[in-house]
């Protein structure tokens, strides 16, 4: 499961897109929210809000109704103004940097994983090259290495700083 406050520790802003993208959604991210980590965030939010009759409802929710929790998700997140597609790169480069964060286990291993991360995040365009043969021709015996595996972190962590240095100066 993930929390709210790793998003925050990359620096990012959080909004009702992440959270409807993270709780129940069509993508892969979707189930990764606990309810009670969103509920602390709306009770965050009417505490140091204006009231809000949304807010208010989502707060006195049984958490087990998830579908009157996602009406109300959605509800809150069709009214800010944040871009779905920034929303749901914040949760890709989230998911690259704990794979990196765990990256103390054999680099054959985290490379491998790291080529199904790729595969589940659907093979995104604007990923590094980092995949064996994808974007690359990288021979087997030369990626599977620890050379490239230290090439291969530096490079994730470079794109990770980058779409957050993007992201957060398109926020401001």
């Amino acid at each position: 499961m993930i929390r709210l406050d790793e998003f925050r520790n990359l620096g990012f802003s959080i909004t009702w897109k992440l959270i409807s993208i993270g709780y129940i959604s069509n993508s892969v991210f979707s189930n990764k929210l606990m309810i009670d980590d969103i509920i602390d965030y709306a009770v965050n939010l009417y505490e140091n809000e204006i009231s809000n009759e949304l807010l208010l409802n989502l707060i006195v929710q049984e958490k087990d109704n998830s579908q009157n929790i996602l009406n109300i998700i959605n509800e809150l997140s069709d009214k800010e103004k944040s871009n779905y597609f920034i929303e749901y790169k914040k949760w890709e480069i989230l998911f690259v940097w704990k794979k990196i964060s765990m990256s103390n286990q054999n680099y054959i291993d985290f490379l491998l994983e790291l080529s199904d991360l790729w595969t589940e995040l659907g093979c995104p365009k604007d990923f590094p090259p980092v995949v064996q043969g994808v974007s690359n021709i990288i021979n087997p015996t030369d990626y599977y290495s620890l050379k490239n595996y230290n090439i291969v972190i530096k490079e994730l962590k470079q794109w990770i700083f980058h779409e957050i240095k993007t992201i957060n100066s398109d926020n401001n």
